[in-house]
C-alpha cells in the first residue's frame, strides 16, 4: 500500500537542516517555481525567504529541496493562497458591518 504523506514529508525541507543564505531552495509562485534562499526561521512554521530584492514569508510546507517537488506542490500552494485570501476578505467584511 502506498502512503502519500510519507513521500511529501521527505520532499519538504527539514527545519533542523536548513542552510541559511547559501543553499538554494524552491517554492511555488503564481508564475511557476521560484528559487529562493532562506533568511530566517520563525517559531510558527514559516520562513523568511528572498527570491529577488524584497524578502517575503512563506509556510515551510511550501519550500522544497528540489525543483520537481516544488512544481508538483504548486497546486496545493495555490489552493492554500486562495483559501487564505478568501478568509481574509470575509474577516474584513465582518469588521466593517455592524
Amino acid at each position: 500500500m502506498h502512503n502519500d504523506n510519507l513521500i511529501w514529508r521527505d520532499c519538504v525541507i527539514n527545519k533542523d537542516k536548513i542552510i541559511f543564505n547559501t543553499q538554494t531552495y524552491f517554492t511555488c509562485a503564481y508564475s511557476g517555481v521560484t528559487a529562493v534562499s532562506v533568511l530566517k526561521l520563525f517559531d510558527d512554521g514559516c520562513v523568511l525567504v528572498q527570491a529577488g530584492k524584497k524578502p517575503f514569508v512563506r509556510p515551510i510546507q511550501y519550500v522544497y529541496n528540489q525543483y520537481e517537488h516544488a512544481r508538483i506542490g504548486c497546486r496545493d500552494w495555490e489552493h492554500y493562497e486562495r483559501k487564505r485570501k478568501r478568509s481574509k476578505r470575509k474577516n474584513k467584511k465582518k469588521k466593517i458591518s455592524p
